[in-house]
């Protein structure tokens, strides 16, 4: 089964690139969890190691290239973590206490709606999932392992989100960011998904990469 799934997945890579392939092993590793094949490796005293890999991937990928900046110069994932938290708490501190920024945000928002909220919400969906990758030691140890399962759906909308990037601009992205992506994934492995929590995920990815093309379009 190992060399089966390892031999889709280098056709599934030379085929249609590295973005498809991160969407098959998302989509393989989920079904897998929503069809109880994980159980195994779901108990109690597994679900901490599943919590350390992934919070080690997600450490090791702020230190990696994530994706192709100007000339052709990496932008590491430290720095497009860091850039996408501070870019929105700069521009919700402005509208928030200038009120030419609250009035020119609105207006620009009034001209162009789909552009601004797809930015909100894929900003605001990274950086809650970020932090939330980030603490998550801190929240395993403060609230254990059955109230810190709320947190699975920040987790889940990260996910969800880097995964419709990865089909969007597979070209700009470096390895460093599949390295991110799946560190969600890993984390995601903590609990059982339930068949209709994954519906939920696709069906938010989904309209999400709708969103992305109405923003296009708009802009």
């Amino acid at each position: 089964m190992a060399t089966l799934a390892m031999s889709l997945l280098a056709a599934t890579l030379k085929a249609f690139g590295p973005g498809v392939a991160m969407l098959a092993v998302a989509c393989g590793v989920l079904v897998a969890n929503s069809a109880g094949w994980l159980a195994r490796w779901q108990s109690p005293t597994s679900r901490p190691r599943w919590l350390a890999t992934g919070w080690l991937l997600f450490a090791v990928s702020l230190g990696c290239p994530a994706a192709q900046g100007c000339n052709n110069k990496p932008i590491y994932g430290l720095e497009a973590a860091t850039g996408l938290a501070v870019s929105q708490g700069e521009f919700m501190l402005k509208v928030a206490v200038d009120h030419d920024q609250r009035v020119e945000a609105l207006g620009q928002f009034m001209k162009q709606p789909w552009p601004a909220i797809n930015g909100a919400i894929l900003y605001s969906a990274i950086n809650a999932a970020n932090v939330t990758a980030l603490l998550a030691p801190l929240l395993w140890l403060r609230w254990r392992q059955h109230r810190w399962s709320h947190f699975r759906w920040i987790v889940l909308a990260g996910l969800g989100v880097s995964l419709s990037l990865s089909l969007q601009e597979a070209n700009g992205l470096r390895f460093g960011y599949y390295l991110w992506c799946g560190s969600f994934l890993v984390i995601s492995c903590v609990w059982k998904i339930t068949w209709r929590d994954q519906a939920k995920l696709w069906i938010g990815a989904a309209c999400f990469a709708g969103l992305e093309l109405l923003a296009s379009w708009d802009r």
